[in-house]
């Protein structure tokens, strides 16, 4: 009976249906209100294809919950202005976690598969419109899963190394038998593919001469001889600053040479909790995860509560560890009982 009456509410209240980023979220009639907000528009990203971007379902049966614990079931007094009004605010408050399609030239569409970080259309087409772009971003935000998400998408291969110490392990060598070994930046360079250096920042500098001349040339030596570069080569460098030097929390990042980093255009990839909610896939252990985060960044405690203490934290759980082992084993990470008593809540 009170779902029956919360649904006269909404009726009542909302006889065109309920929308939200130009998806009904209630209602049955197909038309928007005036005031919802519009539906995304297709993004260009180039040849090819578009970026159509669009949000994964709400769970209705919570919305509807809440709704009802926010009215109190049962309250014949409250009017539809009422219900209208709190829909509409905590409706500007919903941020839900994104899924992408590509549409093609020819009008085909299809959907990348998973929900993916909020800023993944904006790397999208920064990497189809063939600029290289330094990806900034703290650790466990998902930057790899990123980029090889990017190559699913263009329909290239994907290659890729971390933090190197010598030119041998970009452009590789040649072996005692005459033999070419061959590195991850030389088969994207010269066959195509979505290349992505990752923690660049924290190679040796006399290693990323060589990588600076091919980005800067469009041609580069290897060992076998000079190649151009290919016209599907797409180049992603991850990061956990923008170049400038070491951090508080990122203490073993080097200051780049002003020359490389404007090789780049630059793409944010802060912390997505809307995302790292919808993966943990428990809501309770994720919001108390991103309550202490909060609290270690304002009392200025140095340590990093990446996205991946939510998803550790929600296996453990599920696996029947303990609440606060888990919480000590993913959260804790060194702080004084003093701090820790602090933060933990």
């Amino acid at each position: 009976m009170e779902t029956e009456w919360l649904e006269a509410k909404l009726q009542e209240a909302f006889p065109q249906g309920i929308y939200h980023r130009g998806e009904k979220r209630h209602g049955i009639p197909e038309t928007p209100v005036s005031d919802a907000p519009k539906a995304s528009q297709p993004v260009p990203a180039g040849a090819g294809f578009n970026t159509a971007i669009s949000q994964a379902p709400n769970n209705e049966a919570a919305a509807l919950l809440a709704l009802k614990t926010l009215l109190g079931a049962g309250n014949a007094t409250v009017s539809p202005e009422q219900v209208r009004e709190i829909v509409r605010k905590e409706l500007e408050g919903l941020v839900l976690p994104v899924t992408v399609q590509l549409r093609t030239d020819a009008g085909e569409t299809r959907k990348l598969d998973g929900l993916h970080h909020r800023r993944f259309p904006d790397l999208l087409a920064k990497v189809q419109a063939g600029v290289n772009v330094w990806l900034a971003g703290p650790a466990g935000t998902g930057k790899t899963t990123g980029a090889q998400n990017v190559a699913k998408a263009l329909g290239l291969p994907f290659y890729f190394n971390g933090a190197i110490d010598n030119e041998y392990k970009l452009l590789g060598f040649t072996d005692a038998q005459g033999r070419v070994v061959s590195r991850p930046f030389r088969e994207a360079f010269i066959k195509g593919g979505v290349y992505l250096f990752d923690e660049v920042d924290a190679s040796m500098q006399a290693a990323l001469l060589a990588f600076n001349a091919a980005l800067a040339n469009g041609h580069c030596d290897f060992p076998d001889g000079c190649f151009e570069k290919h016209k599907d080569f797409r180049c992603i460098a991850a990061a956990n600053t923008y170049g400038q030097g070491a951090t508080a929390d990122y203490v073993g990042r080097a200051k780049q040479d002003a020359a490389f980093l404007d090789r780049f255009v630059f793409q944010s990839w802060e912390i997505d909790e809307t995302l790292e909610r919808a993966l943990a896939g428990n809501d309770k252990w994720v919001t108390y995860v991103q309550d202490v985060r909060k609290r270690v960044q304002a009392k200025g405690i140095k340590l990093v509560i990446s996205p991946r203490a939510s998803m550790n934290g929600a296996r453990m759980l599920a696996a029947g560890i303990h609440w606060d082992e888990c919480a000590t084993a993913c959260l804790r990470k060194g702080m004084t009982d003093e701090q820790w008593a602090g933060v933990r809540g």
